[in-house]
């Protein structure tokens, strides 16, 4: 299934912007709004965001309005109410405009949070009061589209910025424009404005994290289940893959696989990215999975369950 939402960008900058700026904000919207799939992911239990692409819809001069699309293709997971009688939030069964109303939430929410990371880290005794009161007002507007409650949002929220230092660079980046200018303030779709007062509050770049991120695909390997979730795709797996380490690490399940026929499982015969970042040091951290397919019958073998 694809989503399709188009989101405003203006800049009210009365000075002419030069192309070299325009051209650096939009590719720092593209890397700031990266982590929008994942914060969706971990809002809802039953969806998998399998890739998003931006492009520019428009661009007009002046005072800087950018009209941005995004495209989104999802994976639903069959309703996990249906099989335990606990009630989720569905993105699925949302109706059109819900649905872009929780992308453009995800995307502006990413934006804020990764402003107070940067401004936390830049300027660690002062007070932020403008990022903090949008913080509220944004979370307020969350519970609104999703119906989740205000503690689920900011911790799905902080968890995805706090593992996407490359975002919040974008993200401040992406204000450079408007805080370039006295006045001047930026927004999206009118209806989220970022003002004078607190773009004055994020700093005008950020340290660099010196990380790499990386992905490594393996088929048909072995994965040994260290923890189920029969209720879960996104919490409660763990698994050790020798292929890539001998230590735990937590594992996310694609929708439509079989997490009863998994949970039986001590070994699965699969294929699976693991997500990993390393340090200047060479240390790994933040090691994850994601298994997007399994070979059963292969699995029932290696468990000695088919002869």
């Amino acid at each position: 299934m694809e989503i399709e939402f188009t989101q405003d960008v203006y800049y009210s900058n009365k000075k002419k912007i030069p192309l070299s700026e325009v051209a650096k904000s939009l590719l720092a919207l593209e890397q700031a709004s990266s982590i929008a799939p994942e914060l969706i992911e971990r809002l809802f239990d039953d969806i998998s965001v399998r890739n998003m692409s931006i492009y520019v819809d428009e661009l007009e001069t002046g005072s800087l309005k950018e009209k941005i699309q995004y495209y989104l293709t999802v994976g639903f997971q069959k309703n996990i109410s249906e099989l335990t009688g606990v009630e989720y939030t569905n993105i699925e069964t949302a109706s059109s405009e819900k649905q872009k109303q929780i992308l453009g939430w995800a995307i502006a929410a990413g934006l804020i949070f990764s402003f107070k990371v940067a401004s936390d880290k830049a300027f660690p005794n002062q007070e932020k009061p403008n990022i903090e009161n949008q913080i509220n007002i944004t979370i307020q507007a969350g519970r609104d589209v999703t119906g989740l409650d205000a503690e689920e949002l900011i911790s799905a929220v902080e968890g995805v910025v706090r593992d996407n230092p490359r975002a919040v660079k974008g993200a401040v980046d992406f204000a450079s424009p408007a805080k370039k200018e006295q006045g001047a303030y930026l927004s999206l779709d009118r209806e989220t404005t970022f003002s004078p007062e607190l773009l004055a509050e994020v700093p005008g770049g950020v340290i660099d994290e010196e990380e790499r991120e990386r992905v490594l695909e393996l088929e048909n390997e072995d994965i040994f289940i260290r923890a189920t979730d029969k209720d879960s795709s996104k919490k409660g797996w763990g698994a050790t893959i020798p292929a890539f380490s001998e230590k735990r690490l937590r594992m996310h399940i694609a929708p439509g696989l079989d997490l009863t026929f998994l949970s039986h499982m001590d070994i699965v015969v699969g294929d699976v990215s693991i997500f990993y970042r390393i340090l200047s040091d060479g240390t790994i951290v933040r090691p994850h999975a994601h298994l997007y397919a399994v070979d059963k019958e292969a699995t029932l073998k290696r468990n000695g369950k088919l002869d």
